[in-house]
């Protein structure tokens, strides 16, 4: 054992935040993969909202430098079975859970993590990391670090969504990329919409018209059918103001980018992408119904990924949408694997009741699939 790596378990407040901030910052300068839901200006924003949760924040160090950090809740019940376990905690508007790592100590990281589990209160069998993405270090190195303890990992659930990777297109060859139906649809939209008037696509730069902003696109939100709904950011007091908190704080951190298509000068449509370069985040969005026939939102989101496909600062741009979304999936060149991973802990009390219950319910799936055809 590295007797260097140590670990720490705290409950997340608003004080647990505030004594790691130095630290933490540091660590978002350097991680290996910038995951801005675990950046310390997003967590402040969402703390009424994962203190809910009954939260924990876990820290890992090397001697006295900090290289890791994710945030857990206690979880109950898998396929009907009473297991005690760990899951990362998130909540809704948080879509991607990869730890966030220093980037010269993912294997480091991943020790800790293992220290941390084996040392957890005696029920809890084992971790649930959700919404990881498999193309980064970090998951290299669980795999890495699992295989030589010899310590199962169990791919849960994976899935895939639409993203951008601006180094492996042009604009001209992500639009040959397209469908020809999708092309068709897209030059036919624009077309209505020209007839409709002068439409233009617009990007935040004042900070003063940051409010105005902001709370039109909450009421356009409101108005669709997430406020039908009462799925809008609106419909519950609690989401409203981790909203307006996290957008005014992304925007003094530089790390957003707020667009909006106008038609005659009136917004029909906005989408709000959260920055971590080299990577982005494409976090919200909402369109005017009035104009749906006029596919407002598609020709946004169209317009947008020309935009990050124009700039060279940018490895990877996330849709962050299910992965069943056939409007970005025929309209984003590229996907990426979205993966909920078990880590067990050790121990074969704890390993072998999960491997047969996990067993058991595959093999339960695969009987449903056949009856089915």
């Amino acid at each position: 054992m590295d007797t260097k790596i140590r670990w720490q378990s705290d409950v997340l407040c608003a004080s647990s935040v505030k004594n790691l901030q130095i630290e933490w910052d540091n660590l978002t300068h350097n991680a290996a993969e910038k995951n801005i839901y675990l950046f310390p200006w997003f967590i402040k924003a969402s703390i009424a909202l994962l203190e809910e949760k009954k939260s924990k924040i876990i820290t890992v160090y090397n001697d006295n430098m900090l290289i890791g950090l994710f945030i857990v809740t206690k979880d109950i019940g898998y396929a009907k079975f009473p297991f005690i376990f760990y899951r990362t905690a998130l909540h809704a508007d948080q879509f991607l859970a990869t730890p966030l790592v220093h980037r010269d100590y993912t294997d480091q990281f991943v020790v800790g993590l293992c220290q941390w589990l084996d040392n957890c209160p005696v029920p809890i069998a084992l971790k649930i990391f959700t919404l990881m993405p498999t193309d980064t270090g970090v998951f290299r190195s669980i795999q890495k670090i699992c295989a030589l303890q010899k310590r199962p990992l169990i791919a849960i659930e994976q899935k895939s969504r639409a993203v951008i990777k601006p180094q492996n297109h042009s604009v001209e060859s992500a639009w040959n990329a397209l469908s020809k139906q999708r092309q068709k649809s897209l030059i036919r939209a624009n077309k209505k919409l020209s007839k409709a008037g002068h439409f233009k696509i617009e990007k935040l730069g004042d900070s003063d018209k940051l409010e105005h902003w902001l709370e039109e696109f909450l009421h356009m939100e409101h108005a669709g059918w997430k406020g039908i709904n009462k799925s809008s950011t609106l419909s519950i007091a609690e989401d409203t103001a981790y909203f307006r908190a996290m957008v005014r704080s992304a925007y003094e951190h530089e790390a957003m980018n707020f667009f909006r298509l106008t038609l005659n000068g009136n917004p029909i449509a906005y989408t709000l992408d959260l920055l971590s370069e080299p990577y982005g985040f494409c976090h919200k969005s909402a369109y005017n119904q009035e104009y749906r026939s006029y596919s407002p939102g598609v020709i946004l989101e169209y317009e947008t990924m020309k935009y990050y496909l124009s700039n060279s600062n940018f490895d990877l741009i996330d849709s962050c949408t299910a992965p069943d979304n056939d409007m970005l999936n025929s309209l984003w060149p590229d996907q990426h694997d979205i993966i909920d991973l078990a880590l067990l802990r050790s121990g074969k009390q704890y390993q072998w009741p999960f491997l047969i219950t996990y067993w058991l319910k595959k093999q339960l799936i695969k009987l449903a699939d056949k009856l089915k055809k």
